[in-house]
This record gives C-alpha cells, structure tokens and sequence, in this order.
C-alpha cells in the first residue's frame, strides 16, 4: 500500500528586479542560497543516482525528509530572486522524481505580514507522476497577483491524509522560467516548427533539424515524456497514442498526433 505523506518543500522568492531562474545544478555560478525550517533538508546539489528517462544530467537536487517530522517541517530556497512578469515570464517548469508518491500538488503563494496575521494570495495544480520516473511539471503564475512588497513562496505538497513523515527522498532537476508554456501556444506558433507525417505512426521528420541541438516531447498535461539530441528522423514508437507538443531547445514548437 502507498506510504501517506505530506511533503511541503518551500521555495521562498523575493520578487525584485532579477534575471530569469534557469538552475541545472550543472554549472558553475548559479547563485542560489538554501535554508530549513525543521527536519526537511535539501541537498543544494548531488550527484543524480537516478538517471533514467528524460534526465541524463551528472547532478541534480535531492530533498530528504527526517522521519516523523511535522508537516509545517519543509525546506526553504531563498535564492535565486526574479521577477514573474510578462518580460521574464510567468512560467516555472522543473523536473521531478518521486520515490514512493504518485500525487502533489504544486502551489504558488504571496504571503504578506499585516501585523496581525500572513495574508496569502496562491495558485496551485495537482499532477499524479509514475514512481521512480523523471516527470517534467510546468507551473503558470499568470493569474497571480504577486505585490513587490510580499515575500513569493513556491510550494510541492505531496498530500496524505494525516500528513506523517517516514524519510522519503525526492529529487528535482533544471528549474526554469519561460515567457511561454509549452502547451499554452497558440496553433499559429506551434506551426512554425515544420514535421511529417503529421499524424505519425513511428517515426517523423524534421526538415531543419540542424538548427537545433534538442528537441523535447510533452503530453497535453504538461510532462516531458523524451528528450533527444536533434536529429532528421524521431523515433516516437514507444509513445501511447495521443496529442503531444513537440519543442526544440530554441523555443520552436509543433503539435502532432501520434497515432
């Protein structure tokens, strides 16, 4: 039976005039301060132990529970500061994996202090994932009202019914802020990226496929379901029948059915 927890991960985010966020835990130079607020800890940055999938890369982040901790136990990102606006955008994306739980809910808040009690405005999305499985979760703050004057939290709850702790490791890799969601395209830009057939069977074509170093594959829910180097043939033979998005590493995306 699937272990219950409520996992509460808190990435605080002071909104001032910052670039976009754009951590791969790869690079040198990536400015971001970590912090805890109870038995939670989360690893700035680790070797990744679980490449499989869509995710490849040497090192991402791990967030570790401390067993029987609490639920209002959660580990908190300080760092980086940006902006969620329409210039540097409204859309966080990341990749997750889950050790033993399909369901959690992401959440985006302002809070504020009146003196007398935190005032809270917040969005939030639940996704179910498949354990031991890199997914991709994309998060739009567009109906947001954040004030500049708040303190910008983002949250990963995963949710149980009476929010027990047992040392659950979760794993988060390449959190990233885009002016568009891959799936919130009009059909007029996603046709700017030319492939065929179009419905697909197997494999499809992309004429101009030496323009780009990647392409990536998302469902209609918004998990990243391949990764692959750019190349004229893709192969999509293992993919369920369905609508997905396809989008290359300079932003070009298409709409195809795979059949």
């Amino acid at each position: 039976m699937m272990k219950k927890l409520l996992l509460l991960l808190t990435l605080t985010l002071t909104i001032t005039s910052y670039s976009q966020v754009n951590v791969t835990y790869e690079t040198g130079g990536q400015a971001y301060t970590l912090g805890t607020n109870g038995g939670v800890t989360l690893n700035e940055a680790i070797s990744n132990d679980e490449k499989t999938g869509i995710n490849l890369s040497d090192n991402c982040g791990r967030i570790t529970e401390t067993n029987g901790a609490f639920d209002w136990d959660f580990a908190v990102w300080n760092d980086p500061k940006f902006n969620l606006n329409a210039a540097q955008g409204h859309f966080i994306s990341l990749k997750v994996l889950s050790k033993n739980e399909t369901s959690f809910t992401l959440k985006a808040q302002t809070r504020h202090w009146t003196g007398a009690a935190n005032e809270f405005n917040q969005i939030e999305q639940t996704v179910n994932v498949a354990l031991n499985t890199w997914t991709t979760v994309e998060f739009d703050f567009s109906s947001a009202t954040f004030n500049n004057n708040w303190t910008n939290q983002f949250a990963f709850q995963f949710n149980s019914a009476n929010g027990a702790r047992d040392g659950d490791v979760y794993y988060i890799d390449d959190i990233v802020q885009s002016t568009n969601s891959v799936l919130g395209v009009e059909d007029k830009s996603l046709n700017k990226l030319t492939i065929s057939p179009n419905p697909v069977t197997n494999r499809f074509n992309i004429p101009d496929y030496q323009k780009f170093k990647s392409v990536s594959i998302y469902n209609l829910i918004g998990q990243e379901v391949k990764q692959l180097t750019s190349e004229r043939t893709i192969d999509v033979s293992d993919l369920t029948s369905g609508i997905y998005i396809l989008k290359t590493d300079t932003g070009s995306t298409s709409k195809f059915v795979k059949q």
